[in-house]
């Protein structure tokens, strides 16, 4: 039984749209994905707010001084003042950091990475932005995980984006689970991460 005209004209310009969109996503493979930090999950630390597609981690508590008597110090023969490192809300605390776990959702499971970077601001005074680039695969003989990873963290503070950018890898074993894991200290964000298999 043949296919009427117009549904067989209606067929094949479907399949030349899936054509065409199968070949877009193969250039977007090939030529690597931005994904937003809003993929990211956050497992630790203080509430992270979005902001547009960023994970920010909250800023510090005020850091003004204790008061007592009123508003007012001790006498200093009577300890005055506790200095601020003594205060958890005005010492650069890592209790205050977010940990948060971005996916990386592969194509091909199989195949290692050739290039994961990952976009965050470092506004905190101290402590650095830190992230991981893992593999992971359960081993059932060795009733254990096997992994790769690497670790790259920030330099300095301020207001602009620095990418992190990871050397290539490889999985441990095939059907392997890859995300980046990142340490926000306040302040801090995650603005986006790149990812371009091999």
């Amino acid at each position: 039984m043949s296919m009427q005209p117009s549904y067989r004209a209606h067929l094949l310009s479907r399949l030349a749209v899936l054509g065409v969109v199968a070949g877009l996503s193969q250039v977007a493979t090939a030529e690597g994905t931005r994904y937003p930090a809003t993929l990211c999950r956050q497992f630790a630390g203080p509430g992270a707010f979005l902001y547009f597609s960023s994970l920010v981690a909250p800023g510090l508590p005020s850091k003004s001084e204790p008061r007592h008597n009123g508003g007012s110090c001790p006498p200093g023969q009577a300890g005055g003042c506790p200095s601020c490192q003594s205060v958890a809300a005005c010492r650069n605390d890592p209790a205050f950091s977010v940990r948060a776990d971005c996916p990386i959702p592969k194509s091909f499971p199989d195949a290692g990475i050739k290039d994961v970077t990952v976009d965050v601001i470092d506004r905190h005074d101290v402590l650095n932005v830190e992230c991981f680039l893992t593999s992971v695969v359960w081993d059932a003989a060795a009733n254990d995980f096997r992994q790769n990873n690497q670790r790259l963290e920030t330099t300095g503070s301020g207001n602009n984006i620095q990418p992190l950018k990871f050397s290539p890898m490889t999985a441990p074993g095939p059907a392997a689970h890859w995300y980046v894991s990142c340490t926000l200290p306040a302040n801090s964000a995650v603005v986006s991460y790149f990812v371009e298999e091999k």
